[in-house]
């Protein structure tokens, strides 16, 4: 791991590393990482209890699952942030950028901080060049079809 963040480093690159627990945590500090992000434990309570074990001054996310059963992840977010991670990732939240857009703003706008203001995709177009797209407020037939119950949550909260 040293060797993979010395060797981001000196490209000019960040790295974030994903961690599951304290001795994680302990390797990634020791490993002069700065990013961290916080996944795959037990619960909210466990994420706020490993946050405990990171260094000040390191920038410290945490994986929450999106389109949960009543809207869990919106607690989880604001529950983890007041426990003083730099913020979340919501994971599995726009697996189809076009299909998922719609969720992914209602989920932004429904955690908004101070600090975020928009969200867009990037994705690789055919040419190998980076694409941004802007989504507004659509979330399609696709992913109605794949999730039922967090397109109707969508609709419900839009």
């Amino acid at each position: 791991l040293a060797q993979l963040v010395t060797g981001a480093h000196a490209l000019g690159l960040e790295v974030l590393v994903e961690v599951q627990d304290s001795e994680g945590v302990q390797a990634a500090i020791e490993a002069s990482a700065q990013i961290l992000c916080v996944r795959d434990v037990q619960d909210v309570e466990a994420a706020a209890a490993l946050y405990a074990s990171v260094p000040q001054g390191v920038a410290t996310f945490a994986a929450v699952p999106a389109m949960q059963p009543e809207c869990r992840e919106v607690e989880q977010t604001l529950f983890l942030v007041s426990a003083g991670y730099s913020g979340v990732i919501l994971a599995d939240c726009a697996r189809d950028a076009e299909a998922d857009a719609g969720y992914a703003e209602w989920a932004l706008q429904t955690m908004k901080s101070k600090r975020s203001e928009s969200f867009s995709f990037n994705t690789i177009g055919t040419s190998g060049e980076k694409e941004k797209q802007t989504f507004e407020g659509k979330w399609d037939s696709r992913a109605a079809k794949r999730d039922p119950t967090a397109w109707a949550k969508w609709k419900k909260y839009k």
